[in-house]
């Protein structure tokens, strides 16, 4: 008697077979159970990162700091997505702004952001991913909890697949061994067969007889099949992932969106039964018509036939869908009163059902459909359906992305317009409001000149009045001009020594410095990116305003520190003991034309704050206030360090 090219006796097959048939059904199932753990592991990962870097594109488009409305209608929109358990984002501080939990979720969200990555629990798996929401601003922090697979419901499958391979494995190796008892006293040739052909004959046999033997083996085949399938589901899973990842990446690159809306479409059809075809379509402004965007499977001439089609609760599937922000489904245009007007359409008459999904912007209201059309009457399948929500999320960030784009561009031709206007305002203020207001001064000059002596106590008052208010006049339209093109003609930013620049400064101040006694104390100031000419201005108007805003008697103390927030950014805090002000007053300082003070007791248009904030605000800093009423104030500017580079 042979197995597998050697002769047993029954004394081996007795010890040996039933032992190490045993060892191998075990290492088989173990391997099973940890590969299936694996995979389910790294495909919720992936598809988690993906999830994670489509929220980042549509937040860093979207969200308004410490506005938490786009957000939680961005997070909400992941009811349609499957495997989310919760979502949340954190504001710069830790403190959450938005959430969002599924329904069959129980869990809590965590009090705090966690570290930047990925961490696997018994909750799920946990994203925390950075959100950087403008260049200078700090980070915000999205939250993502996957849920992973049920274990209770995984370590059923797996058990009643080990107990299924022992019973079959364990039937098969006594029906084998017996068989091969029986044969041990024939000639080697006669029986010299592998393992696998005497299995094969042991089922063959079994099968004419129906006995359980068959069975099992029947059951052994079975699972092989269910195998190979995750197997292959789980490759298509990550294929789907790769197309994703390429979709965004195209997305984020500022691709057009016919070709980002094609790339979705084509991926879409890959997913989806060879009886099907599809199509996007985007909404007008007035949500009234739909338009069809990406169509790259139809060629041109089908593609007319199919290009528009009104938004009615009457209508067309996709009009429908439009209309009521759901998904429409027709099994038999000929049951359809809608479709059977249309069904003349050369390019309707191949086609028998129709499925529309609506695509959602932030807040969920529509913007578009993703259509298919099929050639045999059936709906979709719940795979198909899962397809077509994937791709409406990812076609609903490509246009919105787009949207943002044009609102952009015509906020920034706005703005140039608004730009060029002032620039005009400020040339017709420097030449047709300055001109009158010279000879104003000029004729008062020569008045007060030639026949000063010849008026009384009260013309020379009124003569002395009308000119101070003149020059006062001429010192708000200069302020004015200068605080509009604040901006406009500014030079590029350089590296300035912060040291260097409040040297030169308080050589302009030294007479007003000697005449008020004043003592200032400068720490040693870091390099920071700006305009040297712009930034002069500001402290010069904030040690101006310290030297000036002084109590009487008390020698001026003026004091310059610097204090560190991050590593980008420096803090720059001009602390005086003048007369100060209310601190609920701090914001209001900073407007144009504002005065705390009567203007008899000191000199000034109120502009020097606001001309001050605008440059601050221009190098993308922030400038803020201070005060005790009566013991002094404290300006404290923030700008960017220079970033030292390799």
């Amino acid at each position: 008697m042979a197995f597998s090219g050697q002769v047993l006796d029954d004394h081996r097959l007795n010890q040996k077979f039933p032992g190490s048939l045993l060892v191998i059904i075990l290492t088989l199932g173990t391997g099973i159970w940890f590969a299936n753990q694996y995979l389910t592991q790294q495909f919720r990962i992936s598809e988690g990162q993906t999830l994670v870097q489509s929220l980042s594109v549509s937040l860093s488009s979207s969200w308004i700091k410490d506005n938490a409305q786009p957000a939680e209608q961005l997070l909400m929109s992941l009811a349609s997505i499957p495997h989310v358990n919760s979502a949340a984002l954190y504001t710069d501080d830790g403190a959450l702004l938005a959430q969002y939990f599924s329904e069959e979720y129980s869990g809590s969200l965590p009090e705090k952001p966690g570290p930047i990555g990925i961490k696997v629990g018994d909750s799920g798996i946990e994203f925390f991913h950075s959100l950087t929401t403008n260049q200078t601003g700090p980070s915000s922090t999205l939250y993502l909890n996957l849920a992973f697979e049920d274990d209770s419901l995984q370590w059923k499958v797996l058990g009643f697949l080990m107990l299924a391979l022992l019973i079959g494995f364990g039937v098969g190796s006594i029906g084998l061994l017996s068989f091969l008892k029986q044969q041990a006293g024939k000639p080697e040739s006669s029986v010299s067969k592998s393992s696998i052909g005497k299995l094969r004959e042991i089922s063959g046999k079994a099968s004419s007889s129906g006995s359980k033997i068959d069975r099992d083996y029947i059951k052994v085949l079975e699972i092989e099949e269910r195998l190979k399938l995750e197997v292959l589901i789980r490759k298509q899973g990550e294929d789907i992932l790769k197309t994703h990842h390429r979709i965004l990446k195209h997305l984020a690159v500022g691709n057009s969106l016919e070709e980002v809306l094609d790339l979705v479409n084509l991926n879409l059809k890959r997913q989806m039964l060879p009886d099907t075809v599809c199509a996007i379509y985007i909404l007008d402004e007035e949500n009234s018509e739909l338009t069809l965007i990406s169509a790259p499977q139809l060629c041109d001439s089908s593609q007319l036939g199919l290009r528009k089609w009104d938004v009615s609760p009457d209508g067309i599937t996709f009009g429908v869908s439009a209309h009521s922000n759901e998904i429409v489904i027709v099994e038999n245009f000929a049951e359809d009163p809608h479709w059977a007007r249309i069904l003349d359409n050369s390019v309707i008459k191949e086609y028998k059902a129709c499925w529309s999904v609506p695509i959602p912007d932030p807040s969920g209201n529509p913007i578009g459909v993703v259509g298919v059309l099929c050639q045999h009457n059936r709906s979709p399948s719940v795979e198909e359906l899962k397809h077509l929500n994937s791709s409406a999320f990812l076609a609903g960030m490509a246009i919105t992305r787009k949207q943002y784009e044009e609102d952009l561009h015509n906020y920034s031709r706005e703005l140039a317009r608004s730009n060029q206007d002032l620039e005009e305002f400020a040339s017709i203020a420097s030449h047709d409001l300055q001109e009158p207001l010279r000879k104003v001064t000029a004729f008062g000059e020569r008045l007060k000149k030639h026949s000063g002596e010849y008026l009384d106590e009260r013309g020379k008052d009124y003569l002395e009045r009308m000119l101070r208010g003149t020059v006062r006049m001429q010192n708000f339209i200069t302020d004015l001009l200068e605080y509009s093109r604040t901006g406009a003609k500014a030079g590029p930013l350089t590296p300035i020594d912060l040291n260097q620049l409040l040297k030169d400064i308080l050589i302009d101040f030294e007479f007003r410095i000697e005449e008020v006694g004043a003592n200032i104390q400068i720490e040693s100031l870091p390099t920071v990116d700006g305009d040297p000419v712009r930034l002069r201005q500001v402290f010069a108007n904030l040690i101006g305003n310290a030297l000036k805003f002084i109590r009487k008697g008390v020698p001026p103390h003026i004091k310059i520190t610097t204090s560190i927030p991050n590593k980008h950014h420096v803090r720059i805090h001009v602390q005086d003991n003048g007369i100060g002000f209310d601190d609920s007053l701090s914001s209001r300082i900073f407007r144009p034309f504002e005065r705390l003070n009567p203007t008899h007791a000191f000199k000034g248009s109120g502009m020097g704050l606001a001309l001050c904030r605008k440059i601050i605000e221009h190098h993308g800093g922030t400038i803020s206030a201070s005060s005790v009423k009566g013991k002094g104030t404290c300006i404290t500017v923030e700008l960017s360090m220079v970033r030292k580079t390799n």
